[in-house]
């Protein structure tokens, strides 16, 4: 069979710097079992969540107890370079959370910054230990509704094709520590 040949057009693309107007060509070589694909701009990583580049089009997930890792969202890219990942999920007031940026590739280095439904940031971790480039944020919901967390590269190692998994899980609450009185 001759080669095929597929054009392809990306309109209202979000986030991308495409050179040539957003086209690309796809050849089909059938009968060559080492023939790849060939396009005229760069490659593109994106992952299932996207987009989810605001707080108006964040991935919305839910709070686990006790999730096991099917329970995570992996495999999310913040790339292209200044790329940043929002995710939405129901919170109950007065119930405890746990959201954690986990299974970094090499070159990532996360920040993860929590905001309340007004908006309003609540807490921000860069790492969550001495030794880590992962994040976690612990936090009780003051009030019900939509809360977001966004995530954020911080390394200046260029992002392409590397991943990271999200975690949010709903605990229970955690018994005070007692104060010096």
């Amino acid at each position: 069979e001759s080669t095929q040949t597929i054009n392809l057009i990306l309109r209202n693309h979000v986030n991308a710097d495409l050179d040539n107007p957003s086209q690309a060509q796809i050849f089909n070589r059938e009968n060559d079992p080492t023939a790849t694909p060939t396009t005229d701009g760069p490659p593109t990583f994106v992952d299932a969540y996207e987009p989810n580049n605001s707080f108006a089009d964040a991935f919305e997930t839910a709070a686990v107890r006790n999730p096991s890792s099917s329970d995570q969202l992996c495999g999310a890219t913040l790339w292209p370079v200044g790329d940043v990942d929002y995710y939405r999920f129901n919170a109950k007031a007065g119930s405890f959370y746990r959201i954690s940026i986990e299974s970094l590739d090499a070159g990532l280095d996360t920040r993860l910054v929590l905001y309340n439904p007004s908006g309003n940031e609540i807490s921000r971790n860069d790492d969550a230990t001495a030794d880590t480039r992962a994040s976690l944020v612990d936090f009780t919901a003051t009030q019900d509704g939509f809360h977001f967390a966004r995530v954020e590269n911080l390394s200046p190692v260029d992002p392409t094709g590397l991943e990271y998994c999200l975690k949010l899980e709903e605990l229970d609450t955690p018994t005070p520590t007692p104060s010096n009185t």
